[in-house]
Order: structure tokens, then sequence, then C-alpha cells
């Protein structure tokens, strides 16, 4: 499995909410007749080890990395209900908000990161689009 696909499938993993816990709202409940899996759990898996082995080489502070990660789940977490059938948006304008979304999480973290810190996550979100840009070309072919 190449790069790109572990990093998307640790973001996929860090994004998904326990939907099989008790007390779901309606809302929740509906959200989940929509959603549209791009990964596999293995995907997933392998993702997520292989992105927090990339974490560590930014060096975060425990704070750090919390912040990171928070706004990482919140951003990823847009990124992948943009496929959703309830979303009705077209292939173009899927990846026309992907790009939107990681342009604002890129401002999001800047200040929060040392310039070399920025530039990994730069190479990472560039990944992260390019992986998103593939499984949703393969599974949303015109």
């Amino acid at each position: 499995m190449n790069k790109s696909q572990l990093i998307l499938l640790f973001i996929l993993s860090l994004s998904v909410s326990n939907v099989f816990g008790q007390g779901l709202t309606e809302k929740q409940k509906e959200k989940e007749k929509v959603k549209v899996e791009l990964f596999s759990s293995e995907e997933k898996d392998n993702l997520q080890y292989w992105f927090q082995d990339e974490i560590k080489k930014f060096g975060f502070t425990e704070e750090q990395q919390s912040n990171y990660q928070n706004t990482l789940l919140m951003y990823s977490g847009k990124m992948m209900r943009l496929d959703d059938m309830d979303q009705g948006l077209s292939k173009d304008e899927i990846l026309q908000k992907l790009n939107e979304l990681s342009q604002r999480f890129n401002l999001d973290v800047k200040d929060q990161l040392s310039d070399s810190q920025f530039q990994m996550h730069k190479e990472l979100m560039y990944v992260l689009k390019k992986s998103i840009s593939n499984k949703l070309s393969e599974k949303l072919k015109d």
C-alpha cells in the first residue's frame, strides 16, 4: 500500500464517529443512511499506523499534537462527507470543495506550526488530497 493510501486511511479512521453507540439522534441516524465509505477497514487501519509515524516526525508537544489532531479531525470529517448521497455534489464540485477545505485547513494550522512543521503538514495534505481525489475518481466515474 502506498503512502497516499495510508494517509487517507488514517484520516478516515480518525473522522469516523462511533455510529454503533447507543442513543443516536434522528439526525445522526439519517446521516448514517447516506454515508458512503471510500476506504475499507484494512485501508483505514494501515493509514492510521503510517500517519501516526509521520506525525511523530513533527516533534510536537502534547498540546500541539492535540490541537493539530483536533483541527485535522474537523476538516477530515468534512472532507469525508463530500461524496455522501445527501450532498448531491458532482465529481468536479466535490474536488473543488476538497481544495477549499484543504486551503482552510492549511490556514487554520499555519500559526500553530513552525515553518518546518508547516512544510511537513503541506506535504501530508498534498498526499491526502491526491489520495481522496483518486478514490473519488475511481468511485464517481463520469
